[in-house]
């Protein structure tokens, strides 16, 4: 689908600015997996030790980067105008983005799995983390357990924490026989754990251009 990676802007102590690239393959464009492979990432830039991502250059005439920019809530921070030349020649602006990730932002579920995991494999806590959340994590970890594999499983099922793999996964059991949204969800919730698996369906049935 695509992949997503942060690493640090700079060294020494300023390596807690980090600088963010997502590249979504052309077949896969348009349909979230940017926004979703940004949303994973930059949860773990904060487990990171990275409290301010950037995402730059990014030309005034890509509109779809600044679309994504926008959707991950990025500011704009810099303008270099005329700051580029394209192939035509003509010259257009280069646009900087960044997003403050303060340790104390609140957890999406995907960033949950993740610090759950990090308790029972290693009994530590993210970077940051206040006694409220560690208490939290402590007693979520009582339900899960990790797999032989290194899959944090809740009963027998698997937990999914990258947004771009479950819609992967999802989008694999429709196309064996494209059963509705109720049917998909119930195959789908036989085997792994996720908040909201049926608005996952959902987005898929909904897409497929099979059922549409």
């Amino acid at each position: 689908l695509g992949v997503a990676f942060v690493r640090p802007k700079y060294k020494g102590p300023a390596s807690t600015v980090g600088d963010l690239t997502i590249l979504v393959n052309q077949n896969y464009r348009n349909q979230g997996i940017g926004k979703a492979l940004g949303k994973t990432i930059l949860s773990y830039a904060r487990m990171a030790n990275m409290y301010y991502v950037y995402m730059d250059p990014v030309l005034s005439v890509n509109a779809a980067a600044s679309k994504l920019a926008a959707s991950l809530k990025f500011a704009r921070c810099n303008l270099i105008r005329d700051g580029a030349v394209l192939p035509s020649k003509e010259t257009c602006d280069i646009w900087s983005y960044g997003i403050e990730t303060p340790e104390n932002l609140a957890v999406d579920s995907n960033s949950r799995f993740a610090h759950i995991k990090m308790y029972i494999q290693h009994g530590i806590y993210p970077p940051g983390t206040d006694r409220v959340e560690k208490s939290r994590i402590r007693a979520s970890a009582a339900k899960y357990r990790i797999s032989p594999e290194g899959n944090l499983l809740l009963g027998n099922k698997q937990v999914i924490e990258s947004d771009a793999e479950r819609l992967n996964i999802v989008r694999a059991l429709h196309s064996a026989d494209h059963s509705g949204v109720n049917k998909l969800t119930g195959f789908v919730a036989e085997l792994y754990h996720w908040p909201q698996i049926k608005a996952t369906a959902r987005s898929v049935v909904r897409s497929c251009p099979v059922c549409r």
